[in-house]
C-alpha cells in the first residue's frame, strides 16, 4: 500500500479492524461521582442526550477537569480573562455543567487524511465518529498508528521515496 492509499482509507476501516475498545459514555445528567469515575479510568467521556439515540453534545478530558479544580493563583493581581467555570465558582450538579460542548467529531466515510488534519488543527488525540448526530464511536490517534503499523508501511522504500520527493 502506498502511503497516498493510507491517507485514504476511511475511518470505519480503521474503527472494524483496530479500534475495538469500549468507548467511554455518559448521559449529560449524569452525577459529578458518575464523572470523576469514568475520568478514574479513561482520559476522557463522550457526553450524549441520552443513552438510547446517543446524540453527542459534549466531552469531559482530564484537561477539563484539571482546569476546574486548580487553585486559584495566589498572586493579588491577575492579568488577562480570569475563567469563571473553576469549582471556586461554580457550582456543578452534572457531566452537562462540565462538558466541553460541541466536540470535533468526524463521519466514518471521512478518510484518514481529513481525521490527522482535525487532530493537529485542533491539538487533540481522538475524535467522535458521528452519523446522522449519533455517536457511534471514536478514533483514536493510537489506533490510526496501529492501523499505520499493520498497513506495513514502515520502511517501505515506496515510503521513503515518496518523502523525499516532497
Amino acid at each position: 500500500m502506498e502511503l497516498r492509499d493510507f491517507y485514504e482509507q476511511k475511518v470505519k476501516e480503521v474503527m472494524k479492524k483496530v479500534e475495538r475498545k469500549e468507548v467511554p459514555i455518559l448521559v449529560k445528567s449524569a452525577s459529578i461521582p458518575d464523572v470523576l469515575k469514568m475520568l478514574h479510568n479513561k482520559e476522557h467521556t463522550w457526553i450524549v442526550d441520552n443513552i438510547e439515540d446517543k446524540t453527542l453534545v459534549g466531552v469531559i478530558t482530564e484537561k477539563d477537569f484539571f482546569d476546574i479544580i486548580s487553585p486559584l493563583p495566589r498572586k493579588t493581581w491577575v492579568t488577562g480573562v480570569i475563567r469563571l467555570k473553576t469549582i471556586h465558582h461554580t457550582e456543578f450538579e452534572s457531566a452537562e455543567d462540565l462538558m466541553r460542548r460541541n466536540p470535533i467529531s468526524c463521519s466514518p466515510e471521512d478518510i484518514i487524511e481529513k481525521v490527522l488534519d482535525l487532530m493537529r488543527d485542533h491539538r487533540i488525540k481522538r475524535l467522535a465518529v458521528v452519523e446522522s448526530k449519533k455517536l457511534i464511536g471514536e478514533v483514536t490517534l493510537s489506533s490510526i498508528i496501529k492501523w499505520y503499523t499493520s498497513c506495513s508501511l514502515l520502511g517501505r522504500s515506496d515510503l521513503t521515496s515518496h518523502r523525499e520527493s516532497e
